[in-house]
């Protein structure tokens, strides 16, 4: 990756449907981003968006804080990337966005990889 991308400081997604999640949908994508939590550092934790400032279509969106630390930065990519992956394979029929700053990633079937 290169070193400008590396600086960047936010892992952002939102999940889009022309229909409601279901409450175990809802459940479902929240009870993995809860284990994915679990072993994050509490200052690099997926924080949901709260569904008042969700744009119109869009079912889910977060951010996770990565670290200044070129030290830990890939591994908490990588951590939060696989659990993105988990997400998106969980309910297949939304269509996600996935961004570090303003470097979109791409599906490619089975984990998220940038372009």
């Amino acid at each position: 990756m290169s070193s400008d991308v590396a600086t960047e400081n936010s892992l952002r997604f939102s999940a889009s449907a022309p229909r409601r999640l279901t409450l175990a949908e809802h459940d479902q994508l929240t009870g993995i981003a809860e284990r994915f939590n679990q072993s994050a550092a509490e200052e690099n934790r997926l924080e949901f968006d709260g569904p008042d400032v969700l744009p119109l279509g869009v079912r889910l969106a977060g951010s996770i804080h990565l670290p200044n630390s070129s030290e830990h930065w890939s591994q908490v990519v990588d951590h939060w990337l696989d659990a993105l992956a988990q997400m998106r394979l969980a309910i297949p029929d939304l269509t996600w966005d996935v961004q570090l700053g303003r470097v979109p990633y791409r599906w490619s079937g089975t984990h998220w990889h940038w372009k």
